[in-house]
C-alpha cells in the first residue's frame, strides 16, 4: 500500500515540475528584450529632443490624460511603451489619434532602434488594441 502512496506523489510531483518549468521557460523569453536594430541610413528618423520640443510632446501626453483619452503612458521596458486608450480617443479621426500617438513615441525614444513600439491597450478591457512603430506598419488601430 505504501508503493502505490509513494508512486502517486512522484506522479504527482513530475507533473508540478514540468508546469514549472514550461512557466519559467515562458517568464524567460518575456523578460528578454528585443536586441535594439539601427534602422537602415536612408530610412532613420531625426527626433528633435531639445527641451522644448519635448516640453510640448510632455504637455500634450498631460492634456490627454486630464481630458480622459488616456488612463496612462508608462514609460518604456525593453524597447515597449504602453499606451492606455479610453473610449473617447476612438471618437477622434485618423490624423488626430496620429498625433497623439506620435508625440507619445518621439517623447520616449529617440528613432535609434526600429524595435521601439508603443503598444496601444483598451482601458476597460486591458487588451491589446493596436501599436505604433514608424518603421514598421505606422499606427496599426485592430478595431
Amino acid at each position: 500500500m505504501q508503493t502505490k502512496t509513494y508512486s502517486k506523489f512522484w506522479v504527482r510531483a513530475s507533473g508540478i515540475c514540468v508546469l514549472l518549468a514550461v512557466l519559467a521557460v515562458w517568464f524567460w523569453i518575456e523578460a528578454v528584450p528585443e536586441p535594439r536594430v539601427a534602422p537602415p541610413a536612408d530610412k532613420a528618423i531625426a527626433i528633435d529632443k531639445s527641451p522644448g520640443a519635448q516640453s510640448a510632446r510632455k504637455a500634450l501626453i498631460d492634456s490627454m490624460i486630464a481630458k480622459g483619452l488616456v488612463r496612462s503612458v508608462d514609460p518604456p521596458r525593453g524597447g515597449t511603451a504602453r499606451m492606455t486608450l479610453r473610449a473617447p480617443f476612438y471618437l477622434l479621426d485618423e490624423p488626430a489619434r496620429f498625433e497623439r500617438i506620435d508625440a507619445v513615441y518621439r517623447y520616449y525614444f529617440d528613432g535609434s532602434s526600429v524595435n521601439d513600439t508603443v503598444i496601444l491597450r483598451d482601458a476597460r478591457h486591458g487588451n491589446e488594441v493596436g501599436h505604433y512603430n514608424p518603421y514598421r506598419d505606422g499606427l496599426t488601430m485592430y478595431k
